[in-house]
């Protein structure tokens, strides 16, 4: 007969044991509400720093960006209602998407002069560089060993 490997026989005890310990911690709510991180592309143009983030079904008055020298951090909130209608039947239900993302810049910026525009749930940060990046000139060639 197999026998049961003895790490997996203490992760079985210690969670049968502790199985009811957050239950007095945890809240039914009608509203669903879920955090999470947006997509998010960061590029370096030489004396900007355009940053792309996808943040769909928001509304442009629901998003709030934070901007430090070198420190980027947006919140943004989506709502929608869902409604079903069937014979003696009536469903409807709200539920809210909270989008937070904080990044660390790869360069210095001017917080002052950021700009940011929002389309097709599309938002597009500008972040001038206090010290624009030197593009360097040629190519050099790495041989792999």
């Amino acid at each position: 007969m197999w026998e049961e490997d003895p790490f997996e026989k203490f992760f079985k005890a210690f969670f049968e044991l502790n199985k009811g310990f957050m239950e007095p911690y945890k809240r039914e709510t009608k509203i669903s509400r879920e955090v999470r991180e947006p997509l998010m592309d960061v590029v370096d143009e030489g004396d900007k720093i355009r940053v792309t983030v996808e943040l769909p079904g928001v509304k442009k008055e629901n998003i709030d960006i934070d901007v430090k020298p070198r420190m980027l951090s947006i919140k943004a909130k989506a709502s929608k209602k869902t409604k079903k209608e069937e014979k003696n039947y009536y469903f409807a239900e709200r539920s809210a998407e909270m989008f937070s993302r904080t990044t660390t810049l790869p360069a210095e910026v001017i917080p002052e002069k950021t700009s940011a525009t929002y389309n097709n749930g599309i938002l597009e940060i500008i972040l001038k560089k206090k010290e624009p990046t030197k593009k360097k000139r040629g190519t050099v060639k790495i041989k792999v060993k």
